[in-house]
């Protein structure tokens, strides 16, 4: 499939572009007895929810004015194409051409997904075991012909093996359609579930599927079921409706197959309903009513829920079971009591066998239990790593797959032994370009915060740079939402440290690296915690030798967006350029309209600006658009975003690129707005990958203004010329232990 020609590449041009000056419009916003100026809300059409779904509805001019600002960026980036191309090619030389997942065994039958050499899209495949004949359930290229946006997001098959389920997105905005295939004659029944949520799952029976249904606000609503047979969708029957617009939901199945899920749920409280996967008419059994501050999830083996939970102080999780028959909270017993520097992350039931996914010191541990108090931990020697469970399809089984890698190693997947702990290689990932872990050195240490805590940060950097000075600072952050900063194997990383730049990532309050307490601790009133421990990172690595004041580049995304611009705006003698990815900047308009799809559910993460004047006061304090200065200089900026973006809405980057471009010394500010996507970009394979080489030069252009060489480091010819006759898909393997 050929690269899809976005607005923003279209815009480019051959002529000098200045930027384009925005038109103001006071508009002006009282809450608890104060007044401010919003001069370019303009730029948020009043018909905003209809554009996230309809594109072409948005006002023209406001089109222009965003067109016209791709033109300036397009001008911007002229200077870097070389070094856009270079890391482009760079990031795709690290794409293996056929990538395959490792099949999983479900019954008689393994399942995997892989890529065409030069696909996109993924292709869903089946095999009976050890027949050797394989079934093509459905083609990703083949099935996004025609679309410009095509996003894949669950696929499944049915218990009996007959059919499959999978959930499409063609415009961006996140409403999914779920289609049922037959697997025998490759056609897909004629009932479509429209608007629905990217999730869902199958019944014990192979009849029905369950899945949580958006309303017109893109609000979750309603959990329905719908009949496999049924053409007319609309008589899907309703389960459970939410009736509070600040809670998300789920559905989901346990691992054993026999109970279905209905969670509702926002960061600080959940609630949990099942029933039985085989019954004919579902009738759920709420397990413990949501309570402030009260989080647990369910998991099933034989007559028994297990439930991990921080109910009772247990602020880092603890486990508890209640019987199946009568699951109500007064039946809760503990099975395995919290500790104060351990966290219970996740768990997943077998028949014979618990694997226990915690954190402890930053890093994640592997524990196999096997119910009756004897744990084995699975070790890793890596100073920083991801170990990720696989739960499979099976329940009854000996083995479970663990994928692990690090910042610098591309992956290995094992096949664990439960009783032994014994580690088979199933697959080892070995990049087409000639990758060599030893070219590289990862770190793993703390720093102080202003206020004692230690924050820990992961660094890469290639063997060939010292902790001298002499080399420039990358540092990545994101900080929110309790969820965990990235220690995987990053091809983005990789093409920075290879031109001599130091990458570090920043964990944060406000994630949950060291646990639920460091998630707390940056949240509600204490989220500047979550700036200052990024900033005092960035103080702490210049004094060890990494990079300079005045020179450092940064990256965030969508909540880290927000990070990119709360610290431009307190330390933007720190940074030398920032990139902020669908960046969350207009934080305090955001959160005091109840009207956006994403924002009674958010109250619980960032405070109520507009039943309390306390959280409103803090929140104006640190909101990006609303702390922009003029009497510092500001490193130069990129904010990159997508129209029909639906969590962090296309005004706000555009809003905040105005006020800075007309505010602010220093720059340039450029935005970077996909008219054809939303929160994540292009799904496709390659062009996602390019995706970010022009927003990564554009980062990088004042180091090479400042004289640093950014040659690239490794000979990969050299590299790629010593992996000749690699099997690049299937890797090195052993024999694996027993099913």
């Amino acid at each position: 499939m050929g690269k899809k020609k976005t607005d923003f590449e279209k815009a480019s041009t051959d002529m000098t572009v200045t930027p384009p000056i925005a038109k103001k419009i006071p508009h002006q916003i009282t809450q608890h007895g104060d007044t401010r100026v919003d001069n370019y809300d303009w730029l948020r059409d009043p018909q905003n929810l209809e554009i996230l779904s309809h594109p072409d509805l948005l006002d023209p001019e406001i089109r222009n004015y965003m067109v016209e600002q791709n033109n300036f960026t397009a001008d911007q980036l002229k200077s870097v194409e070389k070094l856009t191309a270079e890391i482009g090619d760079d990031l795709v030389s690290r794409v293996v051409p056929n990538e395959a997942s490792v099949p999983l065994r479900d019954g008689e039958w393994e399942y995997w997904s892989e890529y065409r050499q030069g696909g996109d899209y993924p292709i869903f495949k089946r095999r009976k075991q050890f027949s050797g004949g394989e079934e093509v359930l459905f083609d990703g290229d083949s099935e996004a012909k025609g679309f410009d946006f095509f996003h894949i997001a669950s696929f499944q098959q049915s218990p009996d093996h007959k059919l499959v389920a999978y959930a499409v997105d063609v415009q961006g905005e996140e409403y999914f359609e779920i289609k049922i295939r037959d697997i025998a004659t490759g056609k897909d029944f004629p009932g479509v579930i429209s608007r629905a949520k990217d999730e869902f799952v199958w019944d014990g029976t192979s009849n029905r599927i369950f899945y949580v249904e958006y309303d017109k606000n893109h609000m979750q609503k309603k959990v329905k079921c719908h009949d496999v047979n049924e053409t007319d969708t609309s008589k899907d029957v309703e389960l459970y409706h939410e009736d509070d617009d600040g809670m998300y939901m789920d559905v989901g199945k346990t691992q054993s197959g026999d109970y279905i899920t209905i969670t509702c749920y926002d960061s600080e409280m959940n609630e949990v309903r099942v029933f039985s996967s085989r019954e004919d008419k579902p009738e759920s059994v709420l397990i413990r009513a949501r309570e402030d501050g009260v989080k647990y999830d369910i998991h099933h083996k034989g007559d028994h829920f297990f439930i991990r939970t921080n109910v009772d102080g247990a602020t880092e999780f603890k486990l508890m079971t209640a019987p199946v028959e009568n699951p109500a909270f007064e039946n809760w017993e503990e099975f395995l009591a919290a500790r104060k520097n351990v966290t219970i992350e996740d768990i997943v039931t077998y028949e014979n066998f618990m694997v226990r996914m915690e954190r402890e010191n930053a890093l994640p541990k592997i524990v196999i239990s096997d119910y009756q108090g004897r744990d084995i931990p699975l070790k890793f020697d890596d100073p920083a790593f991801v170990a990720t469970v696989r739960k499979g399809y099976e329940f009854d089984t000996r083995v479970f797959h663990l994928k692990y890698e690090t910042l610098i190693n591309p992956g290995i997947e094992y096949q664990v032994v439960a009783e032994t702990a014994e580690k088979h290689i199933l697959k080892k990932k070995k990049l087409p370009n000639g990758h060599d872990p030893s070219e590289y050195i990862l770190e793993r240490f703390t720093l102080p915060s202003d206020d004692g805590e230690q924050i820990p940060v992961t660094l890469l950097r290639h063997k060939s740079v010292e902790a001298d000075g002499s080399a420039p600072l990358f540092q990545y952050g994101y900080g929110s939402y309790g969820i965990l900063s990235p220690n995987g194997f990053s091809t983005n990383a990789i093409a920075i440290a290879d031109r001599g730049v130091v990458y570090a990532v920043a964990h944060i309050r406000g994630s949950a690296d060291k646990g639920r307490a460091w998630y707390e601790d940056g949240k509600k009133l204490k989220k500047k915690n979550t700036f200052t421990d990024f900033i005092n990172v960035t103080e702490g690595l210049i004094k060890m030798g990494y990079g300079k004041k005045g020179e450092v580049c940064m990256e965030g995304r969508s909540a880290g967006g927000m990070l990119m611009g709360a610290v431009a705006n307190m330390r933007p003698d720190l940074y030398g350029s920032a990139i902020a990815g669908v960046p969350f900047v207009d934080v305090i308009n955001t959160i005091s309209d109840p009207s956006l799809p994403l924002t009674p559910p958010e109250w619980n993460e960032w405070g109520n600006p507009i039943k309390n004047k306390v959280d409103f006061e803090y929140m104006k304090s640190y909101s990006p658009y609303d702390n922009v200065r003029d009497d510092v200089k500001y490193p130069r900026m990129i904010f990159a975003a997508g129209l029909t973006d639906h969590r962090v809405t296309y005004w706000e980057p555009t809003k905040m690129i105005a006020l800075l471009q007309e505010k602010a010394k220093g720059g340039p500010f450029c935005l970077k707005m996909n008219m054809g996507s939303g929160h994540f970009g292009s799904t496709a394979r390659l062009d996602k990958v390019r995706e970010r080489a022009n927003e990564y030069a554009f980062a990088m252009e004042h180091l090479l203004d400042k004289g640093y060489d950014l040659t690239v480091r490794v000979d990969y010819a050299a590299k790629k010329a010593g992996q000749d006759g690699v099997n690049q898909n299937s890797h090195e393997s052993s024999k694996p232990g027993p099913a």
